[in-house]
């Protein structure tokens, strides 16, 4: 489903052989030269190496039919105090809309140390293992890896069962440290056939598919005089290996949506299914037939029928304060922000019956815009569902009709002003905006006209504007500080959220960036999300003396220190949610018997990528600094990556510039 898709093949087991030697990497036994590594010579700054990562997928005989046995090893080794923290693991398990899930049936996670000659294992307490609940479909169960420190091996084995044979279990070959060794077998019946897509790469360093030398059978198989009888099928296995070597760690996470849509891995998703007593069917959908099944589901298109009646009810006690159709739009979705509550989950599927949402009034992300959509309809609006995929779970690829990729639903609604697509559960954002925790490349429109995308995407430019007072006291060493900061669109939504106008919160921001007494707190507009959100403080921040000058820092601790692109080149985009703009502005009041000097240059580029701009204009006693910074839009391809790590270098060097004032 990911962006970057390097082979595809509508089956993975018509793809070529090729050996490759393999070599042993059994639980519990380790060379002597991991036991000694102290850094990794292809990486010296890792602060922990995957020494070996392998998986194996088996079909297993079940109740009725077969269920997936997937099993995995993994030995990581720390280097340094840094790399302490890859001891906590997560194990994901899935959930069904039938209450079928997959379960952790076997976990054994030891920590291994060479001490005084002496490798002494320490085992993992199973009481230590706890669940944490991600949503209605996933839970994820984790541990902490004991007695961690620089030249621990950690190695755990799992072993998980899933009755999920449309989806096989992905294997990921890159990790944020590098990986010595990947390797995933999978044992496949020929009934089931699958399509595969690898992302990050188009080869692989061990790749095979071949016959298993073993028989299996399905159902009741006999055999007289060396003739088959019976009712059931005999059959041999497929074995599929991939592995890559010395796979590098996967560094730069700044300005993407998910370090699931570029790290290198292999995904399987069921295309065909060949019935050992009947013709084959192929499972592999087309977006309209996708469409048409979730319009007939039990828990999206029945259940958006089904809200019609409670619909109109909410339409219809909602008392309308401006005319026309933009205005009706608006209050009906600011109308469910702040009378329906989200659950925190996201999902495509309805968790509830449409009377128990409505008497609750509470629910995942697909119960409250389904109902959304069905108000707007109720009161005479052309609105349907979008479906799609958060930041978070990774970008749609159109060329592949998987359902499962997706888990987010919003809404769609046509005005005389135009199409607005718009959410119920974020109460942070403008009415006619979308969460950005939403704005991932496109949506599917659901409705009986066939195949249809939207951009998810905002043009939008958001402003972050900050304007301090600064009236430094020579004697005191301290500066009486006012600021406001006016903030528009998502940035304004991302105030709002981050803060939700408490002032104990507002203070431990404004401590954090350089106050180091906050005296008055104030705040505009949390309550409308159309106009920009303001909070306003009166305060003391510190300066320092050298001699006879006086150092200001007039930026204070508000901007980033360091620049978070640190590759050298990079072949994903740089992608950064929405465009904004960052302005500041400082009026300093220079003391008595003080003047200024080595004042920073004034400094301007403005060009398709970016608009920085700085101005210092002393005038008489007040030192005049205007200064501000945006890149013009949210998304650029890789070529531009060069550039962008440039500017943000200038950006981090001008924002952090000092003022200093010489005693005359």
């Amino acid at each position: 489903m990911k962006k970057s898709i390097a082979c595809i093949a509508v089956s993975v087991f018509l793809l070529p052989a090729v050996f490759c030697q393999d070599v042993s990497h059994e639980f519990g036994k380790f060379s002597q030269e991991e036991i000694a590594m102290t850094t990794f010579a292809r990486d010296p700054q890792a602060e922990a190496v995957v020494l070996s990562d392998v998986g194996e997928l088996k079909f297993v005989d079940a109740r009725n039919g077969y269920e997936l046995e997937f099993s995995r090893i993994k030995k990581t080794k720390v280097l340094t105090r840094a790399g302490i923290k890859y001891s906590e693991v997560s194990i994901p398990l899935y959930t069904g809309n039938d209450g079928r899930s997959e379960s952790l049936k076997t976990l054994i996670a030891k920590s291994y140390n060479f001490e005084n000659g002496v490798m002494k294992a320490t085992n993992l307490n199973p009481s230590s293992v706890y669940e944490e609940r991600l949503n209605n479909r996933w839970i994820v169960k984790k541990f902490v890896f004991p007695d961690v420190k620089p030249g621990t091996i950690m190695e755990y084995l799992y072993i998980m069962t899933s009755p999920f044979l449309f989806n096989l279990p992905e294997w990921e070959f890159q990790a944020r440290i590098p990986t010595v060794y990947s390797k995933y077998t999978l044992y496949v019946i020929p009934f089931y056939e699958y399509a595969f897509i690898a992302q990050g790469t188009n080869k692989f360093d061990i790749q095979s598919s071949t016959v298993d030398k073993n028989f299996r059978t399905f159902g009741a198989v006999d055999e007289v005089m060396g003739q088959q009888v019976g009712t059931g099928v005999k059959f041999q296995q497929m074995v599929h290996v991939y592995g890559m070597r010395n796979v590098p760690a996967f560094r730069d996470e700044s300005y993407i949506t998910s370090v699931d849509d570029y790290i290198m891995k292999i995904e399987f998703q069921l295309a065909k299914f060949n019935n050992p007593y009947g013709p084959k069917e192929e499972i592999m959908s087309t977006w309209p037939k996708l469409i048409e099944d979730l319009m007939r589901a039990e828990e999206f298109g029945k259940y958006l029928r089904q809200s019609e009646k409670n619909a109109e009810k909410a339409v219809a006690g909602i008392k309308f304060t401006e005319t026309g159709d933009l205005a009706k739009v608006r209050e009906i979705i600011n109308n469910v922000k702040t009378s329906y509550k989200w659950d925190g989950y996201s999902s495509i599927y309805a968790s509830k019956v449409p009377k128990d949402f409505a008497a609750q009034k509470t629910g995942n992300s697909t119960d409250i815009n389904l109902f959304l959509i069905a108000m707007l309809r109720a009161a005479g609006f052309d609105a349907d569902p979008v479906l799609s995929s958060t930041r978070a779970n990774g970008r749609i690829s159109t060329q592949y009709p998987f359902l499962h990729y997706f888990n987010y639903v919003l809404a769609l609604v046509t005005t005389p002003e135009g199409k607005i697509l718009c959410d119920g559960t974020d109460i942070y954002t403008r009415f006619d905006r979308i969460p950005t925790r939403c704005i991932n490349d496109r949506g599917l429109i659901i409705n009986s006209k066939g195949e249809n995308w939207v951009t998810l995407s905002s043009a939008v430019i958001s402003l972050d504007e900050k304007r301090l007072i600064m009236e430094p006291d020579p004697q005191s060493l301290k500066s009486k500080t006012q600021l406001a900061i006016q903030a528009t669109e998502f940035d304004g939504a991302y105030y709002r959220r981050n803060f939700e106008d408490d002032t104990l919160e507002i203070r431990k921001f404004l401590e954090e960036t350089g106050f180091s007494q906050v005296s008055k707190t104030g705040t505009f507009n949390f309550a409308n999300n159309e106009k920009s959100y303001t909070i306003t403080c009166s305060g003391e921040t510190e300066i320092e003396q050298i001699d006879n000058k006086l150092v200001i820092s007039p930026f204070l601790n508000f901007y980033q220190g360091e620049n978070k692109l640190t590759q050298q080149t990079r072949t994903y985009p740089i992608d950064f949610t929405y465009a904004n703009t960052e302005s500041y502005k400082c009026n300093i009041k220079i003391p008595a018997g003080y003047k200024v000097v080595n004042l920073p240059e004034n400094y301007l580029v403005d060009n398709d990528i970016v608009k920085i701009f700085t101005s210092y204009k002393a005038e008489g006693d007040v030192l005049e600094i205007d200064c501000s910074y945006g890149f013009k839009k949210s998304l650029y391809q890789p070529a531009n990556y060069r550039d962008i790590k440039i500017y943000f270098d200038t950006i981090v060097r001008k924002f952090h510039e000092q003022v200093i004032l010489e005693k005359v």
